[in-house]
């Protein structure tokens, strides 16, 4: 009995003895294991700011912040390379993108080079000026007015008085302002001469001055063919009215004008293209077939249309202003060819017709006198002998 006890308590004393041993591997193992989560949550801590009153490791969390992180390094490259896409579109754009000259000229819808087969006429026969100019496709011009008086003598200047002012500069583009008219001012103009200087070569006094026409120019118009008539300024009618004669009812505009709007100044247009410029021969002579036809037209309305006598004097003065421009041309391209003894024979015999045509023109009205008629008659007469006086010059040119 008491060896059977003896062995029980042997039995149980090695029980107690693996027990403990149990135990204390386990108590080593769990403090392992907690200083090891220790150790891993400060260095989580650390590395991603989690506070120390949350030393705990959330996996989940952490694989979380990862994934976010990872998402807003993407969202920063998708970033990045749509900046760079839109930078490289903007380069891109930027290299077709036009010239604020060229955008304005294609929004104009009107080019240089459509004027540039123009040359621009201001005058009146009552005077005998005129003013033309002359436009380049890169928008610069070049012109010259002229007024001869060659009955106002002296003693240093037997064949008269020359007004004159030779001119260059350039344009702005045309801005279109309506579906027949554009708009433009002068971006500089020079003058060859100073306004005012005055000089006498072969006996002609030259005066030089403003070129009439373009004077205070501020704003300048431009009207297309086929503009309506009635829809332009009044000024503008009133200069160019005997040039609108090629539509047959008058009611649209033959050609290009130019309307200084400040001066009130009009100017019709000739058509040059098929005018070479070095053969100013042809120039002249295709011009006068040009007035010829022009002047016709006014006289069959001054025959057919049922007008009053203000309205005939109105027609039979265009007439008239239509062939005193044209002789002042003729005589100037004349004084630029003939040499200085023939110019001043010239000169001499021009003179004498002068004085002719004041007179049969006084003549002719004096039958009317006090009529209203007169001016009408008046008109006519000057115009007959001035027509046939240029018929007479321009044989001196061929």
């Amino acid at each position: 009995m008491k060896k059977k006890y003896l062995k029980s308590y042997k039995d149980i004393k090695m029980f107690n003895k693996s027990l403990y041993k149990r135990k204390l591997l386990l108590m080593v193992a769990v403090s392992t294991a907690v200083l090891f989560a220790g150790c891993q949550s400060e260095n989580i801590a650390s590395n991603n700011s989690i506070t120390e009153n949350n030393p705990v490791i959330n996996i989940k969390e952490s694989e979380k912040d990862s994934e976010e992180a990872d998402s807003i390094m993407d969202l920063k490259e998708t970033e990045k390379d749509s900046a760079e896409a839109i930078a490289l579109a903007e380069l891109n754009t930027a290299e077709v993108i036009p010239s604020v000259e060229e955008s304005n000229r294609e929004e104009s819808g009107l080019e240089f080079s459509e004027l540039s087969r123009c040359q621009f006429i201001f005058s009146s026969g009552a005077g005998a000026w005129q003013t033309i100019l002359n436009i380049n496709e890169d928008g610069t011009f070049k012109g010259e007015f002229m007024d001869s008086d060659m009955g106002n003598t002296g003693e240093d200047y037997p064949y008269g008085k020359n007004y004159s002012s030779r001119f260059e500069g350039e344009f702005t583009t045309p801005e279109r302002v309506n579906d027949y008219t554009y708009s433009m001012t002068i971006k500089h103009i020079e003058l060859e001469k100073e306004v005012g200087s005055e000089e006498i070569i072969d006996g002609i006094k030259y005066i030089y001055s403003e070129p009439y026409g373009l004077e205070d120019a501020k704003e300048i118009y431009i009207y297309t063919p086929q503009a309506p008539l009635k829809e332009l300024p009044e000024g503008f009618r009133s200069w160019v009215g005997y040039r609108v004669l090629s539509d047959e009812k008058g009611e649209y505009l033959p050609f290009y004008g130019l309307y200084n709007v400040k001066a009130g100044s009009g100017f019709s247009s000739y058509m040059i293209d098929e005018i070479k410029e070095s053969n100013t021969e042809f120039d002249i002579i295709a011009e006068v077939a040009e007035i010829e036809k022009q002047a016709e037209k006014l006289n069959q309305r001054l025959k057919n249309e049922d007008l009053n006598q203000s309205e005939m004097n109105f027609l039979a003065k265009d007439i008239y202003v239509l062939w005193d421009d044209e002789i002042n041309k003729v005589w100037g391209y004349l004084k630029d060819t003939l040499d200085k003894d023939s110019m001043d024979k010239l000169t001499s015999v021009q003179r004498e017709w002068i004085a002719m045509k004041e007179n049969e023109i006084n003549k002719a009205g004096s039958v009317y006198e006090g009529g209203s008629i007169r001016p009408m008659i008046e008109y006519l007469k000057g115009a007959e002998l001035t027509r046939d006086r240029v018929y007479e010059l321009i044989e001196l040119i061929k």
